[in-house]
Order: C-alpha cells, then structure tokens, then sequence
C-alpha cells in the first residue's frame, strides 16, 4: 500500500512539474524578458532545449502552409486529430482554418485563417469553449506534447532497448524468486511500451529518457537550467534551506527509484532520470546569486556549507526596500 501511495504522489508531481515547465521551457526559447519562479526541482532532468526548439512549429500571416507537411509534424509533436471539440493536444483542419488547442494552454485556443492558397491571412487566439476572439498574434509557435517528443524512428529504437532490457531484469527477478515483482514489471512495460508505439509517449514517459533522448548517460541531464540565455542571471531564495534541499535531492531521489526497482514498478534505467548532483549543480551556469535571512543559522554540512559560504546576499526582514548587504570571500557591499 505504502508503494502503491508512493507512486501516485510521484506521478501526480510529475505531471504538475511537467506542466508547468513546459510552459517556462517555451517562455525562455521564444522571448528575453521572462521571469521563472521554480522550486528545487528545477534541476531535476528534461529533454534537450535543442530538439525542443527543432520540434516546435512557427506559424505566422504571409506563410504558406502544405496541408499534409502540417499534419505530419503536429503528429511529431504527438498531437491528435479532433472530430466536434478540441482538447489540449489536438487540432482541427477545416478548408478555410486551421485551429490548435496548443498543449502548453489552459483555456486558448489557436485558429489559423487561410484563403484558397492555403497562405495564413490571420492568426488569433480564441477562447476554446466559446470561440470567443482574445487577441490577434503576430506569430506563434506550436510546442511538443511533451518534454521527451522525439521522431518516430527513434520511438522504435527506443522500445526494443527497453525490451531488451525488460527481458534482463524480468529474468533476474524470476531467478531470485520474486515472481510477483517480475510480473508487475512486465504488464507495467508491456502497456507503457503499447502506448509508445501508438503514440509516441506514455504515462511516465520520463523514466524511459535514457532511450528516448539521444544523450551520454554519463554527462549531467539536461535541466531548466539549460533552458536559461546567455546572460541570464540565477536568484536562490532562503539559500539557507534551498542549497541543502539540493544537495540532498540526487540521494533521496536513487533511494526511491531503488525501491521502485526493487518491487517491479520501474526498470533499473528510471535512474537516469534523476536531478543534477550537488557536484554538477556547482559547475552549472549561470552561478546564482544567494540570498539568505540568517546564514549564521545555516544546517548544512560538508561541500554544501562550503560552497555556501563563499558568497552570499544577506537580505534583513526588517529593513524593507532599505538595502541589503552582499558578502563573498573578503569583500562586503553595503546597497
């Protein structure tokens, strides 16, 4: 039951983590002026930035569109077809319009004007329950369903990898008597590798990343981090609290894909998908700025406190907008 509880939490903060940083994923690709509030699991693993970026879709008025070329990439993106109503992840092609409810979208839906050419003559943004008009866009580009879209082909590569490996571990499990566990694991791969196939993603689809993205598994994943522009600048509040969380996430998230794995709900490679260690976090980019209340109070031992202690904001409660005073190895900067 405890294990069972321990993987709906998981995969409801997953979906709500994923959510959320597909909306920052697409905000710091297509703009400069973007501000993202993100908790510690901002350095837990995503897919890459780059074939994010070669994924999405760019519509703008004056662009001529190939019907059947537009189809097949919003089938990339793993976008389906609507019949009557649109859901997130879906689009509609009509003679005259074309309308997307963009997967990143709450309530706002796309509708693409096109004359007999099929040239865009209008993008807007409608509101998709009542078709209500909201704004006329510039230009838009379409995002991937999810943070792991990739091309078919590799889909494929990547489900006879995890067969290969579903295989392995079933076996070792049946060897060691746990037939339960080896049970659980295979109908658990068998459906999620179904829906890979049918669709090109699936329910946790995150712990499949080491086949999906085309990455060395031993570098560091790719994090919201790696989404940030050259220049970007990086604010750690209650460092005090925060750099510890970080330090102690890479352990605690490996104790509990251990045992996962252990019980037959994950194959051993869901460890790949895992957030940055501390190590790595320290030789990330951009280098944070570190803004504490008390970092004469600080709980933190060893490489964290060390780190830590090398520069840091010191912000007072009770001072308001009065100032703050930046500290770092021997200097001091009163503002």
């Amino acid at each position: 039951m405890r294990l069972r509880r321990l993987m709906g939490v998981a995969d409801q903060i997953v979906a709500s983590r994923f959510s959320s940083i597909d909306l920052s994923n697409k905000a710091l690709i297509e703009r400069k002026d973007v501000i993202v509030v993100a908790s510690v699991s901002s350095v837990y693993g995503l897919g890459s930035p780059d074939a994010y970026r070669a994924l999405q879709i760019s519509l703008q008025p004056g662009e001529k569109l190939v019907m059947p070329e537009l189809e097949e990439r919003l089938a990339k993106l793993h976008y389906e077809p609507a019949g009557d109503s649109l859901w997130r992840g879906s689009y509609r092609i009509g003679a005259h319009k074309v309308e997307i409810f963009p997967a990143d979208s709450e309530l706002a839906a796309i509708l693409v004007q096109l004359d007999n050419s099929k040239t865009i003559t209008q993008l807007q943004m409608v509101d998709n329950a009542t078709g209500e008009w909201i704004g006329d866009l510039d230009h838009y580009r379409v995002s991937p369903k999810t943070l792991y879209s990739t091309s078919p082909n590799q889909v494929e590569r990547a489900c006879k990898a995890i067969e290969a490996e579903l295989e392995a571990r079933t076996g070792e499990l049946s060897r060691n008597h746990q037939v339960t566990e080896a049970a659980r694991l295979y109908e658990r791969t068998t459906r999620d590798l179904e829906m890979l196939r049918q669709r090109g993603y699936c329910s946790g689809v995150e712990n499949y990343a080491s086949y999906l993205v085309d990455r060395d598994a031993s570098l560091p994943p790719t994090t919201l981090l790696d989404y940030l522009p050259k220049g970007g600048l990086l604010f750690i509040d209650e460092s005090h609290v925060m750099v510890p969380q970080i330090h102690a996430m890479y352990k605690g998230d490996q104790s509990r894909k251990d045992t996962l794995i252990d019980y037959g709900f994950r194959l051993p490679s869901a460890k790949s998908n895992r957030p940055l260690s501390f190590a790595e976090f320290e030789k990330s980019n951009p280098k944070p700025f570190l803004f504490q209340l008390h970092p004469a109070n600080m709980r933190c031992v060893g490489q964290a406190a060390k780190w830590l202690n090398k520069s840091y904001v010191q912000r007072d409660a009770r001072s308001g907008d009065r100032g703050c005073a930046v500290s770092g190895h021997n200097s001091q900067f009163i503002a």
